[in-house]
């Protein structure tokens, strides 16, 4: 680097080997425009009289990509007792430059006294967060770039690519469009304006291993992005792969898979899909967000496809898992997925009789006993079934048994059930309710009871009766002719 040879104002030069040398950071004065961010900064320190201090920094220029060249800078230092007090500001110095480059250096101290900033010759960068990737014959890669303006103003820049291999598709896309050029807002305090798209390179299935150049540019500005072709694997194969391999949920419900199904093959496929579940339940393989079921499905070499794969269990489907098995099939390829479905046991219980008649007779003073039937409509066990009853005062009822171990889904138990009204009790008929109950669900019936008096006070009644009219007929007949 060098020193400038000549100077304008009253700043004096001294010669480069008469000048300590000492690397600090410049910090701009407040009004100054704003340097590049990150650009090194090297000072040439030396005393001239006793307050004006010449320092030199590179800046990079973007038109001359491989010129460092140095910037100017005056200290002025207002002493306060001694250099260590000194208010110091620092303000370019206009000057001339000694160097082979002597017209371009006129040509910039020209915009410096026209008050123009190098930044803003880069006022809108283009950048990646992954400049260097891997890629695959035959795939399509979308790569996210953004563009930022460190400027006060909104920038419009034109959009192109300079540079791409032979026989590559690369094409610059934003919000599902090809595009040329783009706005990009002006910057918010010291937050840069952004803009966002993305380029597309299609790799040729016939791509050879290596790296491979792709340069984009944005107005002035440039981005060199490198592409790693490479065959691993993965490479020449079909997949299909998912975010949600094991789905919960009750027998009675619809599981979804969403599936992705890629061509890794280099080639156009037709791919016939297949699904493998257990038997009573019904497995439909559409294309994502639609209704219409499918059996094969064409994917474009490199290509991937959203699938759908909804799955109805059998009814009678007890808790468990049960895995279901996808499967791609072309000439030469193939490709299988696992999902697993996870049933969840739901608790469900019935009660009624095995005439399905909610009735039952009594005898007073009698026990009388009727059958009933508990039921596990659900998909989970029942365990520890346990009975009560509400009855009319003074009644007695029991069960037989009093307590049921398990009942597995679909299946039924018959329990006995006996009543026996008080021997006082008025014929007619009364409600007892009957509940099951497990630590999971309850169950609970409401029965009609008829009840009757013992047939015994009934002959004793006619007894009385028939004895009644033979006394009154014996008196009418004795007495009657009186």
């Amino acid at each position: 680097m060098r020193m400038p040879c000549t100077s304008r104002g009253n700043a004096r030069i001294r010669p480069c080997h008469s000048i300590p040398r000492a690397a600090v950071l410049i910090q701009q004065p407040a009004g100054e425009r704003a340097w590049p961010v990150g650009t090194a900064a090297r000072v040439w320190t030396g005393q001239v009289g006793c307050a004006k201090v010449n320092t030199s920094r590179p800046a990079k220029l973007p038109i001359f990509p491989q010129l460092h060249i140095s910037v100017g800078f005056r200290r002025e230092c207002r002493m306060r007792g001694s250099l260590a007090k000194a208010d110091c500001t620092f303000r370019p110095i206009r000057s001339a430059w000694c160097s082979r480059f002597r017209p371009i250096a006129g040509v910039l101290a020209v915009l410096l006294l026209l008050g123009i900033s190098p930044a803003a010759w880069a006022a809108v960068t283009l950048t990646t967060d992954f400049p260097g990737i891997s890629v695959q014959p035959g795939e399509t890669r979308s790569i996210s770039l953004t563009l930022r303006n460190y400027e006060s103003s909104g920038q419009t820049v034109s959009l192109g690519v300079v540079q791409a291999p032979p026989g590559w598709d690369v094409r610059l896309t934003a919000r599902g469009s090809l595009v040329h050029r783009a706005y990009v807002p002006p910057k918010e305090g010291d937050r840069p304006g952004s803009a966002f798209l993305n380029v597309d390179v299609t790799v040729p299935a016939d791509a050879a291993p290596g790296d491979y150049p792709v340069i984009l540019s944005a107005g002035a500005e440039r981005l060199e992005l490198s592409l790693r072709v490479t065959k691993d694997r993965s490479a020449g194969e079909v997949q299909l792969t998912t975010q949600y391999p094991r789905l919960a949920g009750p027998s009675a419900a619809e599981f979804a898979f969403p599936v992705t199904l890629a061509n890794r093959t280099g080639e156009d496929q037709t791919f016939q899909l297949l699904a493998q579940a257990p038997v009573g339940w019904q497995v439909r393989i559409t294309p994502r967000f639609e209704q219409r079921q499918v059996a094969s499905i064409g994917v474009n070499a490199g290509a991937t496809q959203q699938l759908e794969v909804r799955v109805t269990p059998s009814p009678q489907a007890e808790a468990g898992e049960y895995p279901i098995v996808v499967r791609a099939l072309a000439p030469g390829f193939q490709a299988e997925l696992t999902l697993t479905t996870v049933i969840v046991g739901t608790f469900e219980m019935g009660l009624t009789t095995p005439t399905g008649r909610l009735n039952a007779d009594a005898t007073a003073g009698r026990d009388s006993p009727f059958n009933i039937v508990v039921e596990n409509r659900g998909s989970a066990e029942l365990r520890n079934i346990t009975f009560s009853s509400v009855a009319p005062p003074n009644w007695t009822v029991s069960f037989s048994p009093n307590r049921i171990d398990r009942i597995a889904p679909g299946e039924r138990e018959t329990v006995t059930v006996t009543l026996r009204p008080p021997e006082r009790a008025v014929a007619g008929d009364y409600a007892v309710n009957i509940t099951a109950r497990t630590p999971e669900a309850v169950a609970s019936t409401t029965f009609r009871v008829s009840v009757r008096t013992p047939t015994v006070w009934g002959f004793v009644g006619l007894g009385l009766t028939a004895a009644l009219v033979a006394a009154l007929f014996g008196v009418f007949r004795v007495y009657g002719r009186r």
